[in-house]
This record gives C-alpha cells, structure tokens and sequence, in this order.
C-alpha cells in the first residue's frame, strides 16, 4: 500500500507540471494522517487504523509527530528521550544494536579498552570503581575460607584472583610433559616431583634409617636398659635409689586398717600395738616362685613371739581374728616359730601367679611389742635362654608355649622381638603375664595377640595397633604387662612380646596359662 501511495504521489507530481485532463497545475492537498478513504492512524495504540497495512510510527502518516520521534534520531548515551517514544538509551529498541547497550558493562578495567562503549576508558568508567585494578578498597579474596570476601560473587578458586594462588594450581603430574600447577617448570625439573618414582628411577625414596636408641639414663623417669628403677630420683628413701637400683630398707608397716605392698628383698620393722593389733602386707608372685617371710629383732635374735599368716589374693571380709595357726580357716600358709626363738618363718611356693597377703601378728593376742620382718621371693625355675630359645623374632620363627609354661626371656636390642604361638580351642582363655619373677617388674614390657597369618607389624605400642586382637602395656605390676584373651574359634595364634616404643633392652619372665 505504501509504493501505491508513493505513486500516487509521482503521477499527482507530474500532473503538477503538465497538468491531468485539462487541470491546471497547483500544489498538492494537505493529507493530514488520514488515507484517501479518510480513515485516521492513531500512531500510539499498536493498531492499523487507516488498513495500509502499517501501524503506529511504521507509518507514513505518522512521520514528524511528536510521538513518533518529531524526526529526531534516539541518542543512545545522554540519559534522554530523544526520539520521544517514552524509552531512554538501552531501553529503546533504536539502542540495542549499538555496542554501549550490548555489553552491559566495562568488563576488563586494564586493558585500555572502552568494552562497554559508554565512552569512559577502565578506571574511568564506573563499572570499573570496585575493581582492584584501580585500587579499590574492597578487601581481597581469601583463597582459601570458603567466603566471597571481595563481593564479586565468586568464592576461592573459582575467583580469578585466586588463579595462582598455590591452594588453586592443579597438582603436578610427573611424568606428562605439561606444568600442571602452573608454577613455571614441569614434571622432574618441579620441586613437588622430588620423590615421585618417575624422578627417581622408578624405585621409592629409601626410608631413613631408624635412630639409635638414646643411651640409658638413669633418673630421667623412665625404666631403660638394666636399670631396676627410675622415679626421676627426686626424692631420698622413697624405694627407688639415685643409682636406679630396688633400695632394700625399710618400708612403713601396714597396720590392721591398711595393706602395705612389698616387694622381694624389702625388710620392715614394725610394732604390733595395741594389744590385739595386727599388721597385713600383699606382695606379687609369678606362678611357681618360693615365698619367704622371716620374723626377727633385726640384729639375729627375736624379741617377740610372732605369727606369720598367708592369704590368697583377696584380704579375708571380715579379717580374722585367730592368735595362733591352729585356729585359723582360709589360710594358704601359717607359722608360728620355724624361725629364730619364738620368731617366725613361712615357706611358700605359689601354685598360680597373682599377688597374696601376709598377716603378723603377736601370738595370743595379748601383748605388745616390736619386729623386724624380711620377705625374700625366689624366681621360679624356667625355660633357659638359649640360641634357639632367642631366635624367635619374626612370626615364622615363632616358639610354641602351652599352658604352665614359665618363659624366660631377652630383648638383647630395642627393636628386637619375641614370638611365640600357642593352640587354642574355641572359648579358652589365654593369660600371659611378664615380671621379674621376683615379685616386681624391671622391663616394660608390651604384649600382643594376633591372627595365624599375620604379617610382621611396625606397632611398638597398644594405640597404633590395628591389626592385633588384644594389646596389653601396664596391666601387670609396675609396668609389666598382664593380657587376658579368649578365644572366638579354635586354633594357632601368635603372640609378640617388645619393649615399650621399642626403646630399651632388658630380661623378663612372661608366664603362661591356658583357661
């Protein structure tokens, strides 16, 4: 319809110079916004009033109106309505092909480049007012707190802040030809590929060898090498002598309220007061060791008449109240004058290890006075200390113990080991105690429980232990051990005997029971 009416005008043109049927030439009449038929176009409701099949601002009629723009050209950057169609800049659609509207803002602040066309260079332009390229204040992103700490809506990685930061490189290949990490040298020349096979010839680093034990030292608090003791020797008297050794002196009697412990070689003296007193002392036997309690002055004489009692491994409830051995139940053992006069000597050979409870009192009950007691503990006899006896430190070379067994043993070096296998049947308890046979422990011992198949573990303590069925460090006296196991199914298992943290020598004597 619009080339028609541009004809029409060319034909009423040419009629103006020439003239159509006789009429005169004259200027052409005033159409308005109106078509020949003379309907009106509405040049702001969206629809084809005047039916030339053009609409609103699309048509001819409507060229030069206000609201189509009056003629004037939308300027996309000076924050107006040019063209006055109520749209400003980017939201007119006269802008959106223009670069300013289509990138929406200055996307790299560096490069010299005015990306969002908007007329201002980098830091010129207020996109750019954030940006630590143009010294921002903001604070910059931590690479590593999972927190978006410069508001750029990227967190850690995936900010480009953080692309070289080390937490943010991908790990070094060693072997690819390629910078992984992007730190500037590749494969065996990085410093992270030191020890990786590819770099050293295909073998793993060799393990540094392990230190030599620290050489013995005696009152540092630990029990090392030959030493019987070692409480750090702060104090005087207390047991334990500045040379690391048992002192054999005098203890403080246990009276009738108290137990005191003793161990072999300890001597006491003691008063049995008032009338009807009477003193109890416990003390740790292996199975088969021989027990002796010996009643004196202490200058090879006796200056009163005593009874020497033996009680199993529990104190009697309620406590006794005989004055002779005749008239006592209970009892394991019991002497009135096998010693010197009227003193006393007990001779006793424990049937099961654990410890037992020595009474003295004055016989019949009805005098007071004072004694000086010595209890002497002979270790049992046990398996000797032979080369093959000792050639049990790996689990192939393990040797059988069974029930009764009393094993005496070595660890000659501070990584040396001890195995040894025992049959169990399905429910049977195994009890495995170390000591010095003596009623006392000189080696800290750590005892172990494993698997037939197992293999040699690096373990020198219970807590890093993962492949063992029962550990056991301290449950023994002192620091000797005492470990306890039952059995879920019948046959072999292996038992591995060492030094705490493998870091002393020393002698023990490990007995075995099978329940």
């Amino acid at each position: 319809m619009r080339r028609g009416f541009l004809a029409m005008v060319v034909v009423l043109a040419s009629g103006c110079v020439g003239g159509v049927d006789g009429v005169a030439p004259g200027p052409l009449p005033d159409l308005g916004n109106k078509d020949p038929a003379g309907s009106a176009e509405n040049c702001s409701n969206g629809a084809d009033d005047d039916g030339d099949m053009v609409a609103d601002c699309g048509d001819l009629d409507c060229m030069g109106l206000a609201v189509c723009g009056g003629g004037l050209a939308e300027d996309c950057t000076n924050v107006l309505d040019d063209d006055g169609d109520g749209w400003i800049d980017c939201d007119d659609s006269d802008c959106w092909s223009a670069t300013r509207c289509a990138i929406s803002s200055e996307f790299t602040c560096d490069d010299g480049a005015d990306n969002d066309g908007d007329g201002a260079k980098d830091c010129e332009d207020a996109d750019c007012v954030s940006s630590p390229a143009c010294g921002s204040a903001d604070p910059a992103e931590d690479c590593g707190n999972g927190a978006d700490d410069d508001d750029d809506a990227t967190v850690d990685c995936e900010d480009q802040d953080c692309m070289d930061h080390p937490a943010c490189r991908s790990p070094e290949i060693c072997g690819n030809d390629a910078d992984d990490d992007g730190d500037g040298v590749a494969d065996c020349d990085d410093a992270d590929c030191v020890d990786a096979p590819a770099c050293t010839g295909g073998d793993e680093p060799e393990p540094e060898p392990d230190p030599e034990p620290d050489p013995e030292v005696c009152g540092n608090g630990l029990l090392e090498g030959e030493e019987e003791c070692d409480d750090g020797n702060a104090v005087a008297g207390d047991g334990c002598a500045a040379g690391c050794v048992v002192e054999v002196e005098e203890v403080v009697e246990g009276d009738d309220g108290t137990v005191q412990p003793v161990e072999s070689g300890n001597s006491v003296d003691a008063e049995i007061a008032p009338v009807g007193d009477d003193d109890w002392y416990k003390i740790d036997l292996a199975e088969g060791a021989r027990l002796t309690v010996e009643t004196s002055d202490g200058n090879g004489g006796c200056s009163m008449d005593t009874i020497a009692q033996l009680f199993g491994a529990t104190r009697p409830n309620p406590l006794p109240t005989s004055t002779g051995c005749s008239t006592e139940t209970g009892d394991l053992a019991c002497d009135d004058d096998g010693g010197e006069g009227l003193c006393s000597f007990l001779d006793y050979t424990a049937t099961a290890a654990g410890f037992v409870h020595v009474r003295i009192l004055e016989f019949g009950g009805n005098a007071t006075g004072t004694y000086h007691v010595t209890f002497t503990v002979t270790a049992p006899p046990g398996r000797e200390t032979t080369d093959e006896w000792e050639s049990n430190d790996t689990p192939g070379a393990a040797t059988t113990i069974v029930d009764g067994d009393l094993v005496e043993g070595e660890i000659d070096t501070a990584d040396d080991e001890d195995w040894f296998a025992v049959e169990l049947e399905a429910s049977q308890t195994l009890r495995l105690e170390t000591s010095d046979g003596l009623g006392a422990c000189s080696f800290d011992s750590v005892l172990f429980v494993y698997e037939p198949d197992a293999q040699a573990p690096t373990s020198t303590t219970c807590y890093n232990d993962d492949t063992a069925l029962e550990c056991n460090d301290d449950d023994g006296n002192g620091t000797c051990s005492l470990l306890e196991y039952t059995a879920l199914e019948a046959g072999e298992y292996l038992v591995r005997l060492i030094s705490y943290s493998k870091r002393a020598t020393g002698s023990y004597l490990m007995s075995v029971a099978v329940e």
